[in-house]
């Protein structure tokens, strides 16, 4: 599998207790959908590798996870600030107006009028609305919403918006 098949989804913490279970930071929302993949992947020389989990743990909005194989917290500290992967494949299928940010990520973003604004660097979350942090002349923070995104073009790599360039 190429390197361009697998997303970052999170990434390895600290131990914790006598038997060798790792907090896992997780790139989710909300942060326990880290547990719905059902393989992980590390990269182990250069290359991802499928990693086997024995038991999993949510606590609240927190997750752990014992490494297959892993006894003690010695044993378990290898994987300590090692990224957890997901083969691209197993994204759930989402609506035509659903988006991955992964796939937003470095889209051009264009206005109304034709005007380019930038390229797509990162999104966040802001309240009750996702925003574009669009990286052109001139940074613009623009809001993620049915009001202002007129189209999203993966043909083109294109998003266009109601958004004015002085903004």
């Amino acid at each position: 599998m190429s390197v361009d098949n697998y997303l970052v989804v999170g990434k390895f913490g600290k131990t914790y207790g006598a038997k060798g279970w790792l907090k896992v930071t997780s790139y989710c929302q909300p942060n326990v959908a880290i547990l719905t993949y059902d393989k992980w992947y590390i990269k182990k020389n250069g290359f991802w590798q499928e990693l086997a989990l024995q038991d999993t743990n949510k606590m609240n909005d927190k997750v752990a996870v014992l490494v297959a194989g892993c006894t003690t917290p010695e044993e378990a500290r290898l994987y300590t600030n090692l990224e957890i992967a997901i083969n691209k494949n197993q994204l759930k299928k989402i609506s035509e107006n659903e988006h991955y940010w992964i796939n937003l990520k470095g889209m051009q973003v264009v206005n109304y009028n034709g005007e380019e604004l930038g390229i797509l660097e990162y999104l966040f979350t802001a309240g009750n609305n996702d925003v574009m942090m669009v990286k052109g002349e001139k940074k613009h923070l623009i809001p993620f919403i049915k009001s202002i995104i007129i189209n999203v073009n993966y043909e083109d790599n294109k998003i266009i918006v109601d958004w004015d360039t002085n903004f």
